[in-house]
């Protein structure tokens, strides 16, 4: 399995359906990847979509409403069978055709052109959200290797109750110099696209910004240094076991 692809979801089944098809309309070798979605115990909006064919292997996984999404994401990374994990969003569509491929040919050379055998990397993929700080570096839906968040043991820092992981955790692998660039992947992120969908989000969106808001942590601050330094360990390990 070369990518998994996750997301919590919930009474969004027009949202779900439309990232599922995309997915299905755009990847170019539908056999290797899998898409996870975690719905509620009280969601029949989305229980409803988990019998359904889209074309591509899908996962329904019900349990308790989280209180805290990277602590469900987390959970459904370590579950997933994929070399790659791409978090997504279900208010996402994926825009680019093949884009498995491109990411994969991409992976490649970049591991090549390094000489990097140690499968640590972090890709930069491209969305549209209008919110999001372009100058910073992170992207929204980041792919990174299943090797380098097991050794990590996480996807992103559980320490974010919903706004903010995505940025601390590309600030990781930016520290450890593993960041490839793969905004030839484009995303359209239909809530955050423009202005006006921002200041109206739906129950949903307003709940989790409420979560971030009653406890903000600066994810451009937030302490970092521990797991930039495992990345690192473990990089120069790799490199200088290629001499022996």
């Amino acid at each position: 399995m070369k990518f998994s692809l996750f997301l919590n979801s919930r009474k969004r089944p027009w949202y779900l359906t439309n990232f599922l098809n995309s997915v299905d309309q755009n990847t170019f070798d539908k056999k290797s990847i899998e898409v996870i979605i975690r719905y509620d115990l009280d969601d029949q909006e989305t229980e409803g979509l988990a019998s359904k064919d889209f074309g591509i292997k899908t996962k329904f996984i019900k349990g308790p409403r989280p209180e805290n999404l990277h602590v469900s994401l987390n959970e459904i990374a370590k579950a997933s069978n994929g070399e790659n994990l791409f978090v997504c969003n279900d208010d996402i569509s994926i825009l680019t055709k093949d884009w498995d491929q491109i990411a994969l040919q991409k992976i490649e050379k970049y591991n090549t052109d390094t000489c990097n055998s140690d499968g640590i990397y972090y890709c930069r993929t491209l969305c549209n959200s209008v919110d999001r700080d372009v100058t910073a570096g992170y992207c929204s839906f980041p792919i990174i290797s299943k090797k380098a968040t097991d050794l990590l043991g996480f996807f992103m820092y559980d320490a974010f109750r919903s706004l903010g992981g995505d940025s601390s955790i590309y600030r990781v692998y930016s520290g450890a110099g593993r960041v490839l660039d793969l905004t030839d992947i484009k995303i359209d992120h239909i809530s955050h696209n423009t202005l006006s969908a921002v200041c109206s989000p739906d129950e949903v969106a307003a709940e989790y910004r409420h979560k971030h808001f009653s406890n903000p942590i600066n994810p451009m601050t937030f302490d970092v240094s521990k797991e930039i330094e495992i990345l690192k360990n473990y990089i120069n390990e790799n490199s200088n076991n290629l001499f022996f």
